[in-house]
């Protein structure tokens, strides 16, 4: 597994500031941010809009609609690209949001764990370390 690879293909789909937190025999740890474009954005106003009873802007508006369908977007997001990088780099691999993110309209922070298919660690104890 080629750390180098798997960083330019999250760069490649978009995600940011990323960063390598640990390199250990077969596993890798990286934080990464996925950034949110206008689409994006007027996409969650416009669905918070018609789906919620809310007040638009509203405490309840913006967490309970808005950050909700941005935060859905960015997890499935983020999925797909993983299971891109599993089929490409024959990895598996495991992803947690940092939760003190999933309520910013402009990004989301991820923490990415990559091993080898042999890893027989719980990856999520290792990703635990660093949520």
């Amino acid at each position: 597994m080629i750390v180098t690879d798997i960083i330019d293909f999250l760069e490649d789909n978009g995600l940011s500031e990323i960063k390598e937190l640990k390199t250990q025999d077969d596993v890798i740890v990286i934080k990464c941010y996925y950034d949110f474009d206008k689409e994006e954005i007027s996409a969650a106003r416009a669905y918070s809009n018609e789906e919620s009873d809310a007040e638009e802007e509203s405490d309840e508006w913006y967490k309970d609609w808005f950050f909700s369908y941005l935060y859905d977007v960015a997890k499935d997001n983020v999925g797909e690209i993983l299971e891109e990088i599993e089929e490409e780099f024959q990895v598996s691999s495991m992803y947690k949001i940092v939760n003190n993110e999933a309520s910013n309209s402009e990004y989301i922070k991820f923490i990415t764990i990559f091993c080898n298919d042999a890893f027989e660690g719980d990856l999520e104890d290792i990703l635990k370390d660093y949520i």
